[in-house]
């Protein structure tokens, strides 16, 4: 029975599973796996390797990390901006049937 709603195995699904504490190098590995353009997240490779996940590796093995509220506001905006940026790169794939093999 096939259809819309028919569970179909990703080729790439199980190289998706053990992505944690995402790095850069990561990130791009994820769009090229999902045939999405990386050019534009290698401008925040800087922000996504020394400042979120450092802060975020010496919070987790509890060391005390004091953020000034606005770098606290930059960063949230650039979590935001990226996580916008790979909507809108999903979205535009999908409309394109990026995802069809040919």
């Amino acid at each position: 029975m096939g259809g819309m709603h028919e569970r179909r195995e990703l080729p790439w699904a199980e190289a998706l599973r053990g992505v944690a504490n995402l790095n850069s190098d990561q990130l791009r590995e994820i769009t090229v796996l999902l045939g999405l353009q990386s050019i534009r997240y290698e401008t925040k490779k800087a922000f996504l390797d020394e400042r979120l996940l450092a802060n975020r590796n010496r919070i987790a093995h509890g060391e005390r990390v004091d953020i000034a509220p606005a770098e606290y506001d930059e960063m949230h905006a650039s979590v935001l901006e990226l996580i916008g940026w790979f909507r809108d790169d999903l979205v535009e794939a999908v409309d394109r049937r990026a995802y069809v093999k040919s």
